[in-house]
């Protein structure tokens, strides 16, 4: 894209933005709407059990649809991708709620949403990523990264609040139909979004063969080890970081004797520090090398998981999760970055889905690790464990192959 494309899009990037927010709060709205019905509404006698299924479910699901989906937002217009994808969300839910009275004695359907939302959220996410540098320029594409990475938790956290909310105001049935109409929001925004994609300015054009693109995604990570080694070992670190999401809980319950305003302070000073970082990196105007920034966080989130291992002082537990959190969003904004710069656009909607999906892998394994191991050893010993492993992990990273790119920008 040159400068007159770019001031063609005008604002594009935030609109984007905005409606990928949107779509990320309401997939939060259903996930809670999920679990609460059933565990509350159902009638199953083994609710836990079928969440847990559920949830797992998803999660294959989605390992297994969303590579191959991405392929699709390589041939075709990514903006067009997301509409659609968008557009089956929406008529998932319609169909939801026009059936919502047989739930009880057909809970497949509800099953089967949380399925199809679930593939379809990674690979709206996975196309929203490899549009970044459709919609903006080399320049600032860190400032959009950091956009991106700190939108995530901001509509996962407004989105928990309000669904909470809009169940108790309005039930589960009220709750999708907020959850619907978000989604509607997120759509009516992307399509005033100018077209984008590797085919977008010629669609009369030849499409590509699907397999031939399926195929050449697997080629070029084969021909870039050093990325594909870059992806294993991120994986890696959330499997082994990622897990302080549910040790916060955790710890509430085994120190604070379940003090929920330490809990509350404990998500807000993670979320808070992670805000405040991605904060400052889209307003940083100077150039900085990713790769030591990205040493040094992680080494950050290593000593501070310690530290709590270690330390049961209530404000000494709140500052170490402000830093973890602003540690993890200078990890991934940087990453981000590097991703963005360094694969080219025509294979960044395989990477960007394979990218989701070694995510998505590694945080519920990491989840189920820690609550097994938990109740054996305690929650702050596997705190402790986990925050030994990442420090050894970032020393990993410093004798990691390097990618064949300039790290300072």
């Amino acid at each position: 894209m040159n400068d007159n494309m770019y001031r063609k899009a005008g604002g594009g990037f935030n609109r984007l933005l905005s409606g990928s927010f949107l779509a990320s709060m309401g997939d939060k709205f259903f996930s809670i709407s999920l679990s609460w019905w059933i565990l509350n509404e159902s009638g199953i006698a083994d609710t836990g059990f079928v969440l847990g299924m559920v949830m797992a479910v998803t999660g294959m699901c989605t390992m297994l649809f969303v590579p191959l989906l991405g392929s699709l937002a390589d041939i075709f217009d990514r903006r067009r991708c997301m509409l659609i994808s968008m557009a089956t969300s929406i008529a998932s839910l319609a169909a939801l709620l026009a059936t919502y009275n047989l739930l009880r004695s057909a809970p497949g359907i509800i099953y089967s949403v949380s399925v199809i939302l679930g593939i379809l959220t990674a690979f709206f996410m996975s196309s929203v990523q490899s549009s970044v540098t459709f919609l903006v320029p080399k320049e600032r594409v860190t400032k959009a990264v950091a956009m991106v990475v700190m939108a995530t938790p901001a509509s996962q956290v407004i989105g928990s609040s309000i669904a909470g909310f809009a169940i108790a105001a309005f039930g589960i049935r009220g709750s999708v139909s907020c959850d619907l109409l978000l989604y509607v929001a997120g759509a009516i925004l992307l399509l005033t979004v100018p077209s984008f994609g590797i085919k977008a300015d010629d669609d009369s054009a030849p499409k590509p063969k699907y397999t031939d693109v399926l195929l050449g995604g697997i080629r070029y990570l084969k021909r870039e080890k050093a990325l594909f080694h870059m992806l294993l070992y991120f994986a890696a670190i959330n499997l082994f970081f990622a897990p302080i999401l549910i040790m916060m809980p955790m710890i509430a319950t085994t120190y604070y004797a379940g003090n929920s305003v330490a809990l509350a302070m404990m998500e807000g000073s993670y979320s808070g520090g992670l805000i405040l970082m991605s904060v400052l990196l889209n307003r940083n105007k100077r150039a900085f090398n990713r790769h030591q920034a990205i040493f040094r966080a992680i080494l950050m989130m290593s000593v501070c998981m310690m530290t709590i291992g270690f330390v049961h002082i209530s404000w000494l537990v709140y500052v170490m999760l402000v830093v973890c959190g602003a540690m993890l969003s200078l990890t991934n904004v940087s990453l981000g970055s590097i991703y963005q710069m360094y694969v080219p656009q025509e294979y960044k909607g395989r990477f960007f889905a394979l990218l989701q999906v070694t995510a998505r892998a590694a945080s519920p394994i990491g989840f189920a690790m820690v609550g097994w191991l938990s109740d054996i050893f305690g929650v702050c010993q596997i705190i402790l464990i986990n925050g030994i492993v990442v420090f050894a992990l970032s020393t990993l990273w410093l004798v990691l192959k390097k990618l064949d790119f300039d790290y300072t920008f």
